[in-house]
């Protein structure tokens, strides 16, 4: 069953009661009702309601009994309560209305603004969620939260002039607001440009351009979107167009509006504006802190671990639906691009969170898969709009309650699916990925084929020459060839002017006695096994020949991506092209003078290669300028060290190379960053690099200084080391090495 926000209508007169709830079950919401105090509490005591409809005048009714019924409800955000009321106004219901959390409706009731005040007033109790927690980790932290400066409200007003104006400017001015009154929808879309006020009061219809233009576009702009808009109609049967619109109003009032009515409206609408501004501004704090991403704007991993556990344990007392989804990304680049386009796509209640290099989370609160993924799509189209196809990111989702409520089986659930949602529709192609050929000219192919399926290799199929020229080999994972050394020869030569022959792995099974030289199996094959061996034992070499192939090249594959990275991390500051080819030549050309062992020569090849990775985060305006960095640019740019060792630390064959890319920056004399080391503690690899990048830096021009001679390069880098700041010996080696000595 689909969740659906529970309203509770409380209210003594039946007819009332059921026109209430058959307005609000055609909007798709889930009904509880009574009509009495003792029917509203016996619900109350197995059901927990998002909003509460009530007549305040019911027999019974009282605040105490009111605290008594809404006393079980704690968390995030209170339960709402929507006040039935006559046109008199009952002035008593003002005592017990919270403000920005209660409202009230007059009677008679229609449609339009039922489920007007009941979408705001649920809206609002999402605000108020958002605006609690992020105020108690602020405070967790020690920090203060963000409060609204006591400026008055900025009200636009776009009302034709007459009585209906004049009562709103009297309203306004009661209010201390500041407004700016408009005749024409034109006027008020440059009177937005100028100056965005703290709501907007609008006329449907004008003869230039209608209400519902100046909505959508201010509900289409993530600068207006958290304007508050109240409309103004005169033409009630408008009912089912307003009701049916996206970028509607967030309230409205059929005029002549009475003046109580007006003003409670404006009073709550500015209060909401308020908690946007109080959201924003903590927000701002995080930023600040060093606790939100500045580049995306989003909240950091710390925040996310808070936010979670936090949200799961108030939505299950209130049996509220949360869905999270993970998006993870190939490039920071392609996950700056999707924060663009998030901005301007999510609704404004719901929360990304930036919870690794290349991963974001979105939190869609009150929201049940079967609605998110309508949200999912929405997305997925608009990110693909923006150039950012399928291919380049993974999507994962889970939802409450189906998925449970442990916050950590949760994310791992998410994660987990962001695979499953990328490699689900291949799982067929890469169990096919076992495709073994067996050729063999003595007729045994088909026997051959049959034992290594016996044995798992299910895709073993036994193929003759003519089939090999015919269907080529572009589909196997492995060729399994019996023969001699003659027949093998001239079946191999064949084999790899074949397309795709080159790469395809061969392991060779004798077909007599002899023992095979590495030269000659060099040149024939890559692997083979004796004459006379057991089944077992054959497939147990192919599965290490295949393994041995695919991890080639997937090493192949993820270096070219890491490639690609330092392409593009190169690519912000153009005085930096080629710097990290030439310092991996030279830190090898060094390591080889040092008689490094094979194993070192690589870790360093690899590591000296992508020492700069991590300035794929740092923004252009940094790389680019022109003189000293202040000290917020210095400390974006010492993070890429940290950030590029994150990029590459789940990379297995990267392991002896983390240290190289993590410390490239430390000194001998602990003056280098990120973690201070000094002398030893800096491992000897990551010491070749860091002399070797330092005089490459010097001869290079940069976008503050012009470049340093060869010569003068090296009277620095000696001066330096002399200093204590490298290590003295291998600066003497790599000087002797460009000839310097």
């Amino acid at each position: 069953m689909t969740w659906k926000p529970r309203i509770i209508v409380i209210t003594a007169d039946p007819e009332e009661l059921l026109t209430l709830s058959a307005q609000l079950l055609g909007a798709d919401y889930d009904v509880v009702q009574g009509m009495n105090i003792l029917e509203a509490e016996n619900e109350l005591g197995h059901t927990v309601p998002h909003l509460i409809i009530m007549d305040p005048a019911l027999k019974g009714f009282s605040v105490e009994s009111l605290d008594h019924m809404l006393k079980r409800f704690s968390g995030h955000a209170q339960v709402p309560m929507l006040y039935l009321i006559g046109r008199n106004g009952q002035p008593e219901v003002a005592d017990i209305i919270r403000e920005g959390v209660d409202d009230t409706i007059m009677r008679p009731v229609s449609s339009l603004e039922l489920l007007t005040r009941c979408r705001s007033l649920l809206r609002n109790r999402q605000l108020l969620g958002q605006i609690r927690l992020q105020e108690i980790f602020l405070r967790r932290k020690g920090l203060k939260p963000f409060s609204p400066h006591g400026k008055a409200p900025a009200v636009l007003v776009l009302e034709d002039a007459g009585e209906h104006r004049n009562r709103i400017v009297e309203t306004l001015t009661a209010l201390r607001c500041s407004m700016t009154k408009v005749d024409t929808a034109r006027e008020a879309l440059e009177q937005v440009t100028i100056s965005t006020p703290d709501m907007v009061i609008l006329d449907i219809l004008f003869p230039e351009k209608d209400g519902f233009d100046l909505c959508r576009y201010l509900n289409g702009n993530p600068a207006t979107r958290n304007i508050p808009l109240l409309m103004l109609t005169s033409v009630p049967e408008l009912d089912n167009r307003i009701l049916g619109l996206d970028f509607g109003p967030d309230d409205y009032l059929v005029k002549p509006a009475p003046d109580l009515e007006i003003q409670t409206r404006i009073r709550r609408l500015l209060i909401r504006k308020s908690g946007y501004d109080r959201i924003h501004g903590n927000h701002q704090i995080l930023i600040r802190e060093d606790l939100a991403d500045p580049f995306s704007g989003y909240a950091k991993r710390e925040y996310f671990n808070f936010y979670l556990p936090e949200t799961l344990q108030w939505n299950q007392a209130a049996a509220l639906p949360l869905t999270i989804s993970v998006l993870k990304f190939r490039s920071v680049a392609d996950l700056q691009k999707a924060a663009q386009t998030l901005n301007r796509s999510l609704r404004s209640l719901d929360s990304v969170f930036r919870t690794g290099d290349l991963d974001l989370v979105l939190a869609f609160p009150e929201t049940p898969f079967s609605k998110a993924k309508h949200v999912h799509q929405r997305i997925l189209s608009l990110l693909e709009n923006e150039g950012l196809s399928r291919e380049t990111f993974l999507l994962g989702s889970v939802s409450t309650p189906e998925d449970g409520w442990d916050p950590r089986k949760l994310i791992a659930t998410m994660n987990r699916r962001a695979t499953v949602e990328e490699i689900g529709p291949n799982l067929k192609k890469r169990s096919a990925k076992g495709k073994v050929l067996v050729l063999s000219n003595n007729g045994s192919a088909a026997g051959l084929a049959r034992t290594l399926a016996s044995f798992g290799l299910y895709g073993s199929e036994a193929v003759t020459m003519d089939d090999l020229k015919e269907a080529g080999v572009s589909s196997a994972d492995l060729l399994v060839l019996e023969g001699d050394q003659d027949q093998a020869q001239e079946i191999l030569k064949v084999i790899r002017s074949l397309p795709r022959g080159k790469d395809l792995p061969v392991l060779w099974k004798l077909l007599n006695p002899c023992t095979i030289d590495e030269k000659t199996l060099g040149r024939l094959a890559d692997d083979y096994v004796p004459h006379g061996v057991e089944g077992a034992y054959l497939v147990h070499r192919a599965r290490q020949l295949m393994a041995k192939h695919e991890d080639r090249n997937n090493r192949a594959r993820i270096e070219g991506v890491l490639n690609q990275l330092v392409t593009m991390s190169e690519s912000g500051d153009p005085t930096m092209r080629g710097h990290a080819n030439r310092v991996a030549g030279a830190a090898v050309k060094l390591g080889m003078r040092l008689n490094l062992s094979e194993q070192e020569l690589d870790a360093l090849r690899r590591g000296s290669h992508l020492h700069d990775i991590g300035k794929i985060v740092v923004p252009d305006s940094i790389l680019k300028k022109r003189g000293m960095l202040n000290p917020e640019e210095y400390a974006v740019m010492k993070s890429h060290p940290k950030v590029g060792c994150t990029i590459v630390s789940e990379i297995p064959f990267l392991a002896d190379s983390l240290p190289i890319i993590k410390l490239h920056h430390e000194r001998a004399d602990g003056g280098g960053y990120p973690e201070g080391l000094a002398g030893d503690q800096i491992p000897p690899l990551v010491r070749i690099v860091t002399i070797v990048d330092v005089y490459d830096s010097l001869i290079t021009h940069r976008s503050y200084r012009p470049r340093f001679s060869r010569e003068e390069a090296a009277d620095i880098l000696l001066n330096e080391s002399e200093r204590g700041m490298w290590d003295a010996y291998l600066v003497d080696q790599f000087m002797r090495m460009i000839n310097i000595r």
